[in-house]
């Protein structure tokens, strides 16, 4: 996620960057902890979405997701 949206940041230089990942971990879910249905959501943001509340919590809000996420 990180590593995603720094490339983002770095090559084109936008105002903000927003970068959200939702995956299921084969070992969460069948090995070890054998949680099946569990996901896993990571985020990065670079920018407007990191420094301004105000348009961290708009694309939340657009994107229906938790506003604790960031």
């Amino acid at each position: 996620t990180a590593q995603i949206a720094d490339a983002i940041h770095n090559h084109l230089q936008p105002q903000g960057v927003a970068v959200i990942l939702q995956c299921q971990h084969f070992c969460m879910c069948y090995r070890g902890v054998k949680k099946p249905h569990s996901w896993t959501t990571t985020s990065k943001l670079h920018g407007c979405f990191l420094k301004n509340v105000s348009s961290r919590m708009e694309l939340f809000t657009l994107l229906g997701m938790d506003r604790g996420i960031g």
